[in-house]
């Protein structure tokens, strides 16, 4: 990965694991949003649209998040609107200070035909305990259902530091796996 590329921690949103793809990416011709100018500069200074640009890296642009009356959030407690309940496929809860957490995904079926998941293994964070409920989900065709992920500390001073773990679904024949990364200092 480049050195200028997208290196976590996300310095705006912690909760939103960095880099979430990586992949060769330096003078790539890329659609463009016809929000922006090409250099980044707002109007007046720069009025003009194009809709593909040659850029470097992985990621160019990140973006606060606000909650639903426009605030910018800053931390998860004390909000309705929690970062880490975005639906990304990682976990990322950077300041797990209290006993414990609980985070909501989404997943949908997209395939054609019925599907049956099940968590074949958890891979728990140093000093976090991770539990996925349900932990079996049947998905019929274009149906979207909702599981819990519960992390648990049972040793805060292992996890002082980010540390690692995943859990992973599977239908016998696909494989899903989620990155869990957790913090327990704030």
């Amino acid at each position: 990965m480049a050195a200028f590329s997208s290196r976590g921690p996300n310095a705006i949103s912690p909760q939103i694991l960095k880099p979430d793809i990586t992949a060769p990416g330096v003078g790539i011709i890329a659609a463009f949003s016809g929000a922006v100018s090409p250099s980044w500069q707002p109007s007046p200074f720069d009025d003009r649209r194009v809709p593909y640009n040659v850029m470097s890296g992985t990621s160019i642009l990140t973006l606060p998040l606000f909650d639903a009356v426009g605030n910018p959030c800053t931390c998860s407690s004390g909000s309705s609107f929690r970062p880490e309940n975005l639906n990304y496929p990682s976990v990322t809860v950077p300041c797990l200070s209290g006993g414990s957490t609980t985070v909501t995904r989404r997943v949908k079926n997209v395939g054609k035909t019925a599907s049956s998941y099940s968590v074949t293994a958890i891979e728990h964070p140093a000093g976090v305990k991770v539990t996925v409920q349900p932990d079996k989900l049947y998905l019929g065709v274009e149906e979207t259902k909702e599981f819990e992920v519960k992390l648990e500390v049972v040793n805060a001073a292992a996890a002082a530091n980010y540390v690692f773990g995943s859990f992973e679904w599977s239908d016998g024949l696909h494989r899903v796996r989620s990155p869990v990364v957790v913090k327990t200092t704030c």
